[in-house]
């Protein structure tokens, strides 16, 4: 194994002070005959290979530039640049001259990961964006686009409401970006207070929308102030809007893209549909207290929510108050008489979502 090799001195780069001439292009691809070269050109290929050395101890990662060739793999190479952004982008494609700062639809790059800066500031590597279900395509209510809402602020897609009874929220999808048209009342997020740091945020979206936070108007590349852990209003109305972004600072980056999986996740806390049907069923003298009862654990939710329930017809059975928690929900019954006793109970909603 070799010895662990420690990082040279570059106080100083090879005739950064001396004559440099650069070879012609055809010589630079010959290289060296039988020849006795001008000591300019040794300088300048020492020097540029000293520019080089230096930019990677400087950057980390290279910076991206037109005229590199840049891979993508099946056996698992990939090419790696800093964008003029400083975000860090892996390539999703063989590319030369495609800029990944420009390339919006992640054609040739996608991001790998934003700034060391932002580390606890706004989530750190891999989430920049505050909202939750950014995309819209969540949707645990299984809401269906364009139907008209039954009453004020009713939640359709997960954490997004529309504001007025009797209006919709309607969306069309092409590859993995999801075009929302906002009615004219709105469609909202409430952002919980807990994951708003504070400070200066900035806003970005592609569409016609008109933007609101906390009701007031911010245009796109828009930067605004929230103060910490105090819930926030994002509004879209009368208008196109998708991959919509809050984060902090004063530059809006590239959509930070999250896995449905993960989005899930998120989503649950606020708004969980579990798919429990429990048939209760004991034996005990009468009014013998829980002789049947049913619990259900689930992620910690966001507040203590409001569950929905079902029930179908019960046998010499008197159901208890429901007991609801933000990790669990209990259902106690007792017989009604000395014997057997059964009861039909289906948990449908678990609903902590607040506007």
């Amino acid at each position: 194994m070799a010895a662990e090799v420690s990082k040279p001195d570059f106080s100083y780069q090879w005739a950064s002070g001396g004559a440099i001439v650069a070879p012609s292009d055809v010589k630079i691809q010959t290289g060296w005959t039988a020849e006795v070269p001008p000591f300019q050109w040794e300088n300048y290929l020492q020097n540029r290979q000293d520019d080089a050395i230096l930019h990677l101890f400087q950057k980390g990662v290279s910076e991206w530039d037109a005229v590199s060739n840049y891979y993508f793999t099946t056996s698992g190479v990939r090419s790696y640049v800093q964008g003029s952004d400083g975000n860090i982008y892996v390539a999703v494609q063989d590319s030369v001259g495609q800029d990944p700062v420009t390339d919006t639809v992640h054609a040739y790059w996608k991001l790998a990961f934003s700034p060391a800066e932002r580390v606890g500031t706004d989530g750190g590597f891999g989430r920049r964006n505050i909202l939750v279900n950014a995309r819209g395509t969540i949707n645990e209510r299984g809401y269906v686009s364009g139907t008209a809402t039954v009453g004020a602020n009713q939640y359709t897609v997960d954490r997004w409401y529309v504001v007025t009874s009797g209006q919709s929220l309607g969306w069309t999808d092409a590859g993995s970006v999801r075009t929302f048209t906002a009615p004219a009342g709105g469609v909202t997020q409430a952002i919980r207070a807990q994951n708003i740091a504070g400070g200066t945020y900035v806003l970005s979206f592609t569409g016609t929308a008109v933007a609101k936070v906390n009701g007031v108007t911010v245009l796109n590349g828009g930067t605004f102030t929230l103060p910490a852990n105090t819930i926030a209003r994002l509004s879209f109305s009368s208008g196109t809007f998708s991959n919509p972004q809050i984060e902090q600072g004063t530059t809006a980056t590239n959509f930070d893209y999250q896995n449905d999986e993960s989005e899930t996740l998120i989503c649950q806390k606020y708004y969980f549909k579990p798919v429990v049907v429990w048939t209760l069923a004991g034996h005990g003298a009468a009014g013998d207290a829980r002789i049947v009862d049913a619990m259900l654990s689930y992620p910690r939710m966001v507040q203590i929510p409001v569950a929905s329930t079902s029930t179908g017809s019960g046998v010499n059975i008197v159901i208890g108050a429901l007991s609801v928690s933000s990790t669990a929900l209990t259902q106690i019954a007792t017989t009604g008489a000395a014997g057997y006793a059964g009861y039909l109970f289906t948990v449908t909603s678990l609903d902590a979502e607040f506007v």
